[in-house]
């Protein structure tokens, strides 16, 4: 596998739960980020491991509007 080349591609896939396992390292991820490399093909992996291959903050940010987005929608202000 490419340690490094690999983009970000389309919009994340919220699985509701921990129904999902990263393709790279296993773990259980509720969030999946599609990442892509010309000499490897595609891969599903979780937040950690898709700013990891893509060497940016990406998924991190997405992840981060997601959270803001919920804890507005649920305050009770």
């Amino acid at each position: 596998m490419p340690p490094s080349g690999w983009e970000h591609f389309g919009d994340y896939n919220d699985l509701g739960g921990l129904d999902g396992e990263c393709e790279l390292c296993g773990t259980a991820i509720r969030y999946v980020f599609p990442v892509y490399h010309a000499r490897w093909g595609t891969m599903e992996v979780g937040e950690v491991c898709c700013d990891h291959l893509t060497s940016s903050d990406f998924a991190t940010n997405q992840m981060r509007h997601v959270k803001r987005r919920t804890r507005f929608l649920f305050s009770n202000r």
